[in-house]
């Protein structure tokens, strides 16, 4: 019988994961084990079952939403808290639908994350209160998204994002393990969805964002 709460914590930044460490340790809780990667997070979190997983979104080359579907298929019944850095407008909502309790931004204050992991623990979700304003802000019918990366699946927006670090057609269908044809057809879907007239301007847009430019 365990009185304090055991957390996993997932991260392939060995200073930002000891950061994480001790400010869960400090406030209470059990680290029982560290990862770096998926498949590391995989045979570690068999071995000791934490009460929740706390995990960066984006783990060297692996994708962030895959890696969390594949977490959430492993241990569905394990809450998962997202610690990222990555733009919490466009991933936070896509991370709760995935199955992940929480959301915070790594340049949020230390009581964010301690709020989450804590609602997360209990069985609730969370996302900041700018998270909360966002979403009840937001359009109700897609089309009043037009241009919004919003608009965009989560295929789209690997796809966007791949397009942002400068990767050729090859290349991102090598990454998502798709034909080349494939990713052109998402390119196509991309510039209709954000009211792109070129491959220059899908570039060009994706670069930007990508820089937290727009």
């Amino acid at each position: 019988m365990h009185d304090r709460k055991r957390v996993f914590v997932i991260d392939d930044h060995p200073m930002t994961r000891q950061g994480l460490v001790t400010v869960l340790t400090q406030s209470g809780w059990d680290v029982l084990g560290e990862a770096g990667t998926l498949s590391e997070a995989q045979e570690r979190l068999t071995q000791v079952r934490p009460d929740l997983v706390l995990t960066d979104l984006r783990l060297h080359q692996e994708d962030g939403l895959v890696f969390l579907k594949q977490l959430k298929a492993w241990f569905p019944r394990m809450p998962v808290v997202v610690v990222s850095m990555l733009d919490e407008q466009t991933y936070a909502k896509r991370c709760l639908d995935l199955g992940a309790q929480a959301f915070v931004s790594k340049s949020a204050p230390r009581e964010d994350l301690l709020e989450a992991v804590a609602q997360a623990s209990a069985g609730h979700v969370w996302v900041s209160q700018a998270m909360r304003d966002f979403l009840l802000g937001m359009p109700k019918k897609p089309s009043s998204l037009a241009g919004s990366v919003q608009r965009l699946s989560n295929r789209e927006l690997q796809v966007f994002r791949l397009v942002g670090e400068g990767m050729t057609t090859k290349e991102i269908a090598h990454a998502l393990g798709v034909t080349p044809r494939t990713v052109e057809s998402h390119k196509e879907h991309i510039k209709e969805k954000m009211m792109l007239e070129s491959a220059a301007a899908l570039s060009t847009k994706a670069a930007l964002w990508l820089q937290g430019q727009l």
